[in-house]
């Protein structure tokens, strides 16, 4: 998935994310509990947090997390997901 700079992927219960190229950042709405998973550091990144390329991120809720282009990014995706 591409993703212009300033669009955001939101994702979906479920939804898994890898951050091939390109800079994004974790964005978590108010009112969500937790973070969005990262499995490969074992950890919850959390609002504002630079995503690190080759990651598998993992998204817990339906709750409007997302990640958010700072740049031209390439994602792979599986999962439900709306671009923003």
């Amino acid at each position: 998935v591409e993703l212009k700079k300033g669009q955001s992927l939101v994702a979906h219960a479920s939804c898994e994310i890898i951050l091939r190229s390109g800079d994004g950042v974790v964005v978590i709405p108010s009112g969500a509990s937790g973070g969005f998973t990262d499995v490969t550091k074992g950890r919850d990144a959390v609002n504002g947090e630079k995503v690190p390329q080759n990651h598998l991120f993992i998204c817990p809720r339906s709750d409007g997390r997302k990640i958010k282009a700072s740049s031209t990014v390439y994602l792979m995706v599986r999962g439900y997901y709306e671009i923003k």
